[in-house]
């Protein structure tokens, strides 16, 4: 077990982390900061610049007297990462290094690859966030009504229809919108209704 670092040790690992992110233009969460160093066991800060985020850490159990900085990724507008095939930059740096040698450490090792990274997550977002814009939209459509949370998550609903004047019982079936098709099934349809709405479909569908 890896003894704690002294607070003169941990104070100075602090110091030496905080004037790297603030050298390379990084704002610290400060609230997270307080949480996580409250017992001054480990060094730990996390930081961001717009959509970008840095995790540093030192005399941490897996580094020991060692700072490390890693790397989050953005999410897109569902909250999900859009990172397969994306590796996390990661690198560690001796805590006897000064704030400046360890900054030009983090700028020629660790932002390049994380930058051009970066470059790629955000066209994978914005890819699905058209595509998750596209399907909400036309689930819209076809509702013909304004979509309740769930639904303009999914891009699905579920409709319950009053089938007493078509001679038969409820009507009742769900849709799933995609960004330039749809799937919809219908359960309970009297016989003479179904065909027509395939008689309509194969109408439609001809070249």
């Amino acid at each position: 077990m890896k003894p704690d670092p002294t607070p003169e040790q941990h104070q100075e690992a602090e110091q030496k982390a905080r004037a790297v992110l603030t050298a390379i233009g990084y704002t610290i969460d400060e609230k997270d900061a307080a949480e996580r160093n409250q017992w001054k066991r480990e060094v730990n800060l996390r930081a961001t610049d717009g959509d970008k985020m840095l995790h540093v850490r030192a005399f941490s159990y897996d580094i020991g007297a060692r700072m490390s900085f890693g790397v989050s990724y953005p999410r897109d507008a569902r909250g999900q990462l859009s990172t397969h095939g994306i590796e996390y930059p990661s690198i560690t740096c001796a805590l006897t290094k000064t704030a400046e040698k360890i900054t030009a450490e983090v700028k020629r090792r660790l932002l390049p690859a994380y930058e051009a990274n970066l470059e790629k997550v955000r066209a994978s977002n914005a890819r699905s966030n058209a595509y998750q814009n596209a399907k909400t939209e036309n689930a819209r459509k076809i509702k013909g009504a304004e979509l309740d949370d769930h639904e303009r998550k999914s891009g699905a609903f579920r409709f319950y229809l009053d089938g007493t004047a078509t001679g038969g019982g409820a009507i009742y079936g769900d849709c799933q919108a995609y960004d330039d098709s749809a799937t919809i099934n219908l359960h309970n349809l009297p016989v003479p209704l179904a065909a027509k709405i395939l008689a309509f479909v194969r109408k439609e569908a001809k070249p």
